[in-house]
Formats: C-alpha cells, structure tokens, sequence
C-alpha cells in the first residue's frame, strides 16, 4: 500500500511564520556534500502545513544576484551537521545534480516520491517515520572521533592538532596492534615480532609523540591506544567497568549508536583520532577533514 500526504509545503520564506528555536533557521549558510565541496547556499526552509515541520532545504547555487541560479530540494534527512556558517549534508555534489528536476511550482505527490526515493529516505508521511535531528548540533559536542584509512593522513592531522594548540591531554588514537604497527611508525618495542608478545603483556611505548599502551579488547583482539586513550585502555585491562570496544567508547561520552560503529572501523583495522574539543569543535572537525578523516557519526563510514 502507497501512503500519501496532503499537507502542503511552503517556504518559510513566504509566511508569516518564525522557528520556535532560531538554531534551526539555516539559511544563507553554505552547503558542504560529503567531500566537504561547497554546493551553494540554503536559500529556504519548506515547511508542512500540518505539523509546521521543516521537512526540506532549498539550496541555491550557481548565477549572479538571484540570475541564473539553479535550485535542489534536499530532505532534511541529509543533515549530518550544522556548523555556524554551513551545513554539511550526507550525498555527493553528483548525486544532488542528478536529482529529479525541482520545479516549485510543481512540487506535487509524484515529484516527492521520487526525489526521496532517488535518495534513499523514508517520506516524513510514512508509518513509523521518525524526524531526524535537526539541526545536528554538532557545535556544542565536546568529544569528536576521526576515522582514518590510510596511517599517514592520520599522523598528519594528529600534527595539525597539536601545532594549532590542542593539548597532549585533549588528543588519543586507537588501533589495532597490527595496523599501526605496519610501514614507519615508531613504537618502543622492538619490531613487529616484539609488539606482538608486547601486546598481550601491556606495554607501553610512543606513537606519533603519544605515550602508548598496548592490549586486548573483547572482540576486536589487540590494540594500540595512545595519549587520552592510554588510560581508558589500561582501565580495561585492569578490570574496570570497560568491556569491549563499545563500552570503552561509551566510557568517553560517545552514544551507543556511534560506539558500535566506531567497533565495525576499528574491526575493519582503520585508525580512530579521538579530540575533547573543549569549545572547538569545528575547529577540530576541519583539521581532520582536511586529512581525509571521516567523521560523520550519523552513517556508516564509506571506506
């Protein structure tokens, strides 16, 4: 059975209406895809009739003074985080461009099914449909994982951090032994062999300037952490109420939901960069962006 809605939608632009929270009224910042690409700005917020809901952004991009530009509908279900002077959405530039054509003067049943079919997301009218959170605060998170495929980038960001004046304290990386072991990383332990009986036995050594302890979480086998890192790690390993790869994560202030995640990266012998943002969270977001970090705690990491 195909549900459909009738409640009409209007841009806020042309109401009489205001937000009940002003965070939530995001126009004119930019729009960022998934790659940190700039796709335009958020020309207006389409409103329901019904439950007075934002349920879509009109983005704007392209021409000159209002000439020539070219219009996307995007559901607000593509949120991943609101930053102060942009909004950072979950689809790629080419994806959005391919999207069914938005015409507002035809913004029917029809055009709605397909366009949040052609994305992927359950119509706000479904059964069971749950509103997202919107916006994402994400500015006011004091805790931020970056996960990292390739070692270098990694050690790159973690660089950036420390020179742009996070604290060794504020800074923790975590991995599995073997990953981080590989290629030129420095450990005090002796070789790969060395790190290997080390492990099991917790030693400590350096990665990257960070003191670092090794040994097992349940599940995952064993794993380096470092900086901030260290100490949960031995906590776990002395007993604590730490246990396993979630619980070590939800023991930091991560959500479940983002702590099993980050289990299926470190599974998947990626590399997490851990930040306390104290106030900068932004700040911390675009320094490990810049190395190729993906740090949407929303979705599946896309490695």
């Amino acid at each position: 059975m195909t549900m459909t809605t009738t409640a009409a939608l209007r841009p806020l632009g042309q109401t009489h209406l205001t937000l009940a929270n002003p965070d939530e009224d995001i126009r004119n910042r930019k729009v960022l895809d998934s790659n940190g690409e700039e796709i335009g700005t958020v020309d207006d917020l389409l409103i329901d009739d019904d439950e007075k809901k934002v349920r879509f952004i009109q983005v704007a991009s392209g021409g000159f003074l209002g000439l020539g530009e070219t219009k996307f509908l995007l559901p607000v279900d593509a949120i991943v985080r609101v930053e102060r002077a942009s909004v950072r959405i979950c689809r790629t530039r080419d994806r959005i461009i391919g999207a069914p054509r938005y015409d507002p003067t035809l913004l029917d049943q029809d055009y709605l099914d397909r366009l949040y079919g052609y994305y992927g997301f359950a119509p706000f009218w479904s059964a069971g449909y749950a509103y997202p959170p919107f916006p994402y605060a994400a500015v006011d998170r004091p805790f931020i994982v970056g996960v990292f495929e390739d070692r270098d980038q990694a050690e790159k960001a973690l660089n950036e951090l420390r020179r742009a004046g996070f604290r060794e304290e504020q800074l923790g990386v975590l991995a599995r032994g073997e990953k981080v072991s590989e290629g030129e990383v420095a450990l005090e332990a002796a070789g790969k062999d060395a790190l290997a009986g080390a492990v099991l036995g917790g030693a400590a050594g350096a990665v990257w300037g960070l003191a670092v302890v090794a040994g097992l979480i349940p599940g995952i086998g064993p794993v380096l952490a470092a900086g901030a890192l260290a100490a949960v790690l031995t906590s776990a390993a002395t007993g604590a109420a730490v246990v396993g790869t979630v619980g070590f994560f939800i023991g930091l202030g991560v959500p479940e939901s983002e702590a099993r995640q980050h289990e299926r990266d470190l599974r998947a012998g990626r590399i997490l960069i851990t930040v306390r943002t104290e106030g900068r969270y932004d700040e911390a977001a675009e320094i490990l962006q810049r190395h190729a970090a993906f740090t949407d705690p929303r979705l599946a990491t896309p490695y």
